[in-house]
């Protein structure tokens, strides 16, 4: 026997080691193959016993998440596939040997495309692996190319000219779908068969099988007790009775597909056909689009006619229902939730908690910082944003991502609580439609397009993309969510980030106060449900006085500052407490913002010396550069041109109005753009008084001043710019707000009763 050998590593997901498989190529054009396992064993007695991984499996976890992934029969075409740089894998020995589910769970959510031989054999053996990939892969498509002549593979293809990989690029794009792949072959179905010969009686020979599209409408008949509708983004949905309640489930899921199945086998006693159950499910997708009603979906929170409704995700789809005056849980909500894949239960919660219960399990530096911490966990469970960043900082031992995780379960429990970074804003998007809470672990940088992309997120955005395998249509994705990071160093540092951003530095800990981990989660799940039901009442209070609250200066996060200032009530802090954390909180990220710019740090440096400058940005750039050292010029960040300068300290002007430094634009009389820099004299950034005993009315003013400040007018000594004043400020009586007794009351599920600002606000 000659030839050459050919020896194919099999290993697993986690690159252990398998087996190996041999092939030698005879001179008269057969093959021999067998089996080496790692012990040296061969022939026969190496066989490996057990479900074999598919070729490649190893590598899968390090291509992106978006890619294409190609599987093709046998080892040699996958080769040929990924020397020409595809991601490919191959079912071992050809597509005879079908691999089970769990081998092809590290496909989850893949776009997935085969690759059969081009013969009867290859054909029939690759449709077992679609059906086994539905429900795991996110989309299933098959190639065949026309010109291929009985058996040709990949390597065939490939070797047909010198251009052929860039038109397999092309021609991948627009393979079709497994299941109309499926239907043009002449492949007899078992379970249809299983089908027919159950139905036969009296020894009567049994029907021919009936087709698939027959079985499908019949499968989609009988889902007719479903409520189908679709949602503003045109998602198929439908909500169907499942052991005495109701869930909505998305109808392109693989939850929605087991329930077709479960319906048809509970009517028929058979399996239902693969292929029949996707053309059902594309039926009744059809009919929700176009017969059903538009419905909003929600994940975990929703609003209802001035209430708050929260997903508790236990097993029985109960909800808690929130009041102005109370909660509850009730067995159904009057909005549709549905269920990504990887959400988690909350507790029960439990009346007459305390938010202090909290405290010893998070690892918050000062008072201010816990008070901005327990503000952001209450602003997440608003039912709509804008919501802050959340930036957690520390060092080695800080506990950065147990409290990342920990705050986490308490809003939007997730099986996978934290997450590396996306890689790419579609990635972010479709993240943000699947949960609630976005939570990015470790971080030790945040590249522009993500730090833009959080930005939209907290305060609402979309990203549109052209959809998969289509020239044409765009498929849009639009969130507004909590997102919290964290990382040893400061990644917030872009300045429009910032200032959308909580930014929390935690300390180390040391190793006396540390405690098991197993010991920690026990205790913490102990009190978990009081601390929701404190938190609850927070949001209960915060329903009642929210609407009453207009700050005297509005920042950018406006909203979330009124929020907090209601549920400070809830959680009796004081007056001007959240003021004056918040404050603080952004003089910093104004530091932190400036610190991480050169160009901001040599315009403080040039106001200090020289006052007043003004002049065109190419004179500005060239002024700076005569400040700052050669090092400090080489400093990544450092504007590279006139353009450049001016973009920085567009962005930059709010910190450096923060820092007392005024940046403005305009045009001089001779129409040149002219950038004007001088200081303010009367600025006030975030200044703090101490109060003690005020009015509701003074509570809230006295707030609004020690987060703001003063409205500041400023000219520049030529008179060419003028900072404009501040819109005027509305009052707000004391009926916004209800009385210590009355917090009481509500905090204790009970209303108060008498004249007076607490009944007034209820």
């Amino acid at each position: 026997m000659s030839g050459h050998i050919k020896r194919f590593a099999i290993r697993d997901a986690q690159g252990v080691l398998v087996a190996v498989h041999a092939r030698r190529d005879t001179a008269n054009g057969k093959k021999v193959m067998w089996w080496e396992q790692p012990d040296g064993k061969s022939g026969l007695h190496g066989l490996p016993t057990g479900e074999l991984p598919l070729y490649g499996s190893d590598e899968v976890a390090n291509w992106p998440e978006d890619a294409l992934i190609i599987v093709t029969e046998g080892e040699k075409p996958r080769d040929a596939l990924k020397r020409k740089g595809f991601h490919a894998l191959a079912t071992v020995t050809g597509a005879g040997n079908c691999p089970c589910r769990e081998v092809l769970s590290i496909l989850w959510g893949r776009t997935v495309v085969l690759w059969p031989d081009a013969d009867a054999h290859g054909r029939k053996h690759m449709v077992p692996l679609a059906g086994l990939l539905e429900g795991i892969a996110g989309d299933v498509r098959v190639f065949e190319w026309p010109e291929a002549q009985p058996g040709d593979d990949a390597v065939e293809y490939l070797a047909a000219g010198p251009d052929r990989a860039d038109m397999l690029r092309q021609a991948l794009l627009s393979a079709g779908s497994a299941t109309e792949w499926i239907r043009g072959l002449s492949v007899p179905s078992d379970a249809a068969a299983a089908e027919a010969s159950s139905v036969a009686s009296d020894g009567e020979p049994p029907a021919a099988a009936p087709r698939a599209s027959s079985v499908a409408t019949r499968i989609a008949a009988l889902a007719d007790a479903a409520e189908l509708f679709h949602t503003p983004a045109q998602e198929a949905f439908a909500s169907v009775e499942i052991g005495g309640h109701r869930e909505n489930l998305r109808i392109g899921s693989s939850r929605f597909r087991s329930w077709l199945r479960q319906q048809w086998f509970r009517a028929n006693r058979v399996a239902a056909p693969t292929e029949a159950i996707t053309a059902a499910a594309d039926l009744l997708a059809a009919r929700a689009a176009f017969e059903g009603p538009e419905i909003e979906v929600f994940t975990r929170i929703a609003p209802h006619s001035n209430r708050v409704y929260i997903d508790l995700a236990s097993p029985t789809w109960e909800v808690i229902e929130v009041t102005p005056h109370s909660w509850s849980i009730v067995p159904q909500a009057p909005v549709k939730f549905w269920r990504p894949r990887g959400m988690a239960a909350l507790p029960a919660p439990e009346r007459g908690g305390d938010i202090e219960l909290l405290r010893p399990f998070v690892n918050v530096g000062s008072t201010e910082d816990w008070i901005l911490l327990v503000s952001w966990i209450a602003a997440c469970l608003r039912p709509h944003g804008p919501f802050p960043v959340l930036a957690l900082h520390g060092e080695q031992g800080s506990a950065k991502s147990t409290t990342a995780t920990l705050v986490r379960s308490l809003i939007d429990p997730n099986e996978a609580p934290l997450r590396s970074e996306p890689t790419c804003a579609r990635d972010l998007m479709i993240s943000a439609s699947n949960s609630l809470v976005q939570a990015f672990d470790n971080l030790s940088h945040l590249a522009p397009w993500l730090s833009d992309g959080l930005c939209r997120l907290a305060t609402g955005g979309a990203f549109a993309t052209r959809e998969l395998y289509s020239d044409a249509e765009e498929v849009m994705f639009q969130a507004e969510r909590p997102v919290l990071l964290n990382g040893i160093v400061e990644v917030a540092t872009r300045s429009d980030l910032l200032d959308r951003a909580i930014v929390l530095t935690l300390p180390r800990i040391s190793e006396e106060r540390r405690r098991p981990e197993a010991e920690f989660w026990q205790d913490f799940e102990r009190v978990k449900p009081a601390i929701l039901g404190a938190l609850l009442d927070a949001l209960s209070i915060a329903l009642r006085v929210s609407p009453g609250i207009r700050l005297k200066h509005s920042p950018r996060m406006a909203d979330f500052a009124t929020w907090s200032a209601a549920t400070s009530l809830g959680f009796k802090w004081g007056p001007g407490a959240f003021a004056r954390a918040y404050g603080g909180n952004r003089e910093t990220s104004h530091e932190v913002a400036l610190e991480s710019s050169p160009a901001a740090q040599a315009v403080l440096s040039l106001v200090k010396a020289k006052g007043l400058w003004e002049g065109t940005a190419t004179e500005l750039l060239d002024r700076l550069e005569h400040n700052p050292s050669e090092a400090e010029r080489r400093r990544s960040g450092w504007p590279r041109s006139a353009r450049a300068l001016s973009s920085e300290l567009r962005r930059l002007a709010p910190n450096l109005r923060g820092s007392g430094i005024e940046v403005n634009f305009g045009r001089h009389h001779g129409g040149r753009r002219v950038i004007a820099l001088w200081p303010l004299e009367d600025a006030r950034v975030a200044s703090v008084t101490n109060v003690t005993s005020v009015s509701a009315t003074e509570f809230l003013e006295t707030e609004a001043d020690e987060i703001w400040g003063k409205p500041v007018v400023a000219s520049s000594p030529t008179g060419a710019f003028r900072h404009p004043a501040p819109d005027s400020v509305t009052g707000v009586g004391a009926e916004a707000f209800v009385d210590a007794h009355a917090v009481t009351q509500v905090t204790q599920g009970t209303e108060s009763s008498g004249d007076g600002p607490a009944a007034a606000a209820r």
